[in-house]
């Protein structure tokens, strides 16, 4: 498997280019193809290379020092130090932005507050205009029966004065005859 790059300890993070959150954390893919067999002299390397620390603890027996031998195989054996370095960069990458996502939540509540507001209003405002407009029906139905009552007396006092009109005719055609 394919080992990613990483910063050695002089080097800082992030002068390798920028580097996006989600890469780092996405778990490299697994190859599907079987690696190729390896050589006997990349066994023996490999061999070696783990045997090198009992060496280096067996190494005083040939000065015959043996109590320093007893003493290195008895001892646990120091771990490398190890670099949190690029951990702690993430790490405070994260917080900055999960900072950053708290204040546009943050602003996203308070622009969702405000429409909410607005809604209310646009819903009082829109329930005024339907009183109102209730009220304006209902002095319009009011006036129609108003004005109808104004005209069937205006229609009945006008057939009284074309009565009274032809009958002061018929009355002044007789006395003039």
């Amino acid at each position: 498997m394919p080992m990613r790059d990483l910063p050695t300890t002089g080097e800082k993070l992030g002068t390798q280019g920028p580097v996006s959150p989600r890469r780092d954390l996405v778990k490299p893919p697994e190859l599907s193809v079987r690696p190729e067999a390896e050589s006997s002299f990349h066994r023996t390397m490999g061999a070696i290379r783990r045997m090198m620390p009992v060496v280096q603890k067996v190494l005083p027996l040939m000065e015959g020092n043996i109590p320093l031998v007893l003493a290195n195989l008895l001892a646990p054996s120091p771990a490398p130090p190890v670099n949190l370095e690029p951990l702690e960069n993430s790490l405070a990458r994260m917080r900055t932005e999960h900072q950053e996502l708290r204040g546009k939540i943050g602003e996203q509540a308070g622009a969702l507050k405000r429409i909410g507001d607005q809604l209310e209003e646009a819903k009082e405002a829109a329930e005024r205009l339907a009183s109102e407009q209730k009220e304006v029906t209902e002095d319009l139905h009011s006036l129609r029966r108003k004005v109808g009552v104004i005209a069937w007396v205006g229609l009945g006092l006008l057939v009284v004065s074309i009565g009274l009109n032809i009958a002061l005719f018929l009355r002044i055609e007789r006395i003039m005859h």
